[in-house]
């Protein structure tokens, strides 16, 4: 893309299709140069018109993007919604919401974030975006009642995959299989390499009967790469539900991450290797994960006290590693010696990210 001098010769369009073809596979130091020339454009559009709220909406991303803390983004978008709040249309004010609802969110400001974005929904309640975020946050703050509605009216308004995807979810997490299943499967002719919708498409499949495609899922998102979305041990539970053991196993014995020697893992571990038979595997597997668990405890004995460890603090993690242990040892012997099958709830996973209406990093055009 053409780096322009002269900073009459663009327009916020052309800026943002300049910024996010500069940023492609740039680390920061390399493309914050556009950032800054960005912000002395909009800098001056505001200068001439101060209620240009695309300029000053943009600004408070470009803020971020600059690194300033999100409070400096906040005052922007406040002063003007204070400075000019009669001139403003409700539809510029139910974006400027939105935007407003990031930053709070950004800022572990949650009660603002959540204030925001119900404006925003009674100034514009045609906005998809809001409700879908809206739906996302209360979901992720056990706040149940009536936002399987919100996913529901965001995916009505629009058709993003997005939104589809989370209602899909929500819809999962209300116990309403058979629909989320139907609305995975109508997402896999054109996402049917997003390994989220494959993973919930196959979750789907186990819970209403069809274990082979299940399985057929799984073997497939197992042969994939590993990634932040649906990892190996999330594939691991959906072949633990499938009963099919030996594969459960392989999926933490050939991983890459080492996972977290927790009771919550471990016991379906343990339970399948006693299926399977491999009782002498099983104890070299509690004794090592209990040799862990005794090496961090004379680990932090060990450790000095300081201004940033206490006492108190080394002693809460002693008790945390001994109750770990203790849980360990108990879920062994309930294997062992009880007809004990450890019980995996799996959960789906929302999609998210930003959502700032003005984000030129993510701005479609």
């Amino acid at each position: 893309f053409i780096l322009f001098h002269m900073e009459e010769k663009l327009d916020i369009v052309a800026y943002i299709k300049y910024i996010q073809q500069e940023i492609k596979d740039k680390k920061f130091d390399d493309y914050v140069h556009v950032f800054y020339e960005y912000k002395n454009y909009l800098e001056s559009r505001i200068k001439k018109n101060p209620k240009d709220i695309e300029a000053i909406c943009q600004l408070a991303a470009v803020y971020l993007e600059l690194r300033y803390d999100e409070n400096t983004s906040i005052k922007l978008i406040l002063d003007t919604l204070t400075n000019f709040a009669d001139e403003i249309s409700a539809i510029d004010k139910s974006r400027i919401y939105i935007n407003l609802a990031f930053l709070y969110e950004s800022n572990d400001e949650e009660k603002n974030c959540l204030y925001y974005l119900e404006e925003a929904i009674k100034l514009n309640p045609h906005m998809a975006v809001a409700y879908n975020e809206l739906g996302r946050i209360r979901m992720e703050n056990n706040i149940f009642e009536d936002n399987l509605n919100l996913f529901e009216k965001a995916y009505s308004l629009s058709s993003k995959m997005k939104y589809q995807y989370n209602y899909a979810v929500a819809l999962f997490q209300h116990g309403y299989i058979l629909k989320s299943k139907v609305l995975f499967e109508g997402l896999l002719p054109k996402y049917q390499d997003e390994r989220r919708v494959l993973y919930g498409y196959g979750v789907c499949c186990f819970y209403t009967g069809n274990k082979r495609k299940a399985i057929e899922i799984a073997n497939k998102l197992a042969q994939g790469k590993n990634d932040d979305y649906i990892t190996e041990s999330e594939i691991a539970d959906l072949y633990f539900l499938c009963d099919e053991y030996s594969k459960h196993n392989e999926m933490y014995d050939n991983s890459e991450i080492g996972y977290y020697s927790d009771v919550r893992w471990l016991a379906p571990y343990f339970y399948s290797l006693k299926v399977q038979g491999k009782m002498e595997k099983l104890q070299a597997k509690l004794t090592e994960v209990i040799t862990e668990k005794n090496n961090k405890i004379i680990e932090t004995e060990a450790e000095e006290l300081d201004d940033e460890f206490t006492e108190t603090e080394k002693n809460e993690d002693i008790q945390e590693y001994q109750k770990e242990k203790n849980e360990i040892i108990t879920a062994f012997e309930k294997i062992i010696n009880e007809d004990y099958k450890p019980e995996i709830k799996i959960k789906l996973w929302l999609m998210y990210g930003c959502y700032m209406i003005d984000c030129p990093r993510h701005q479609s055009l």
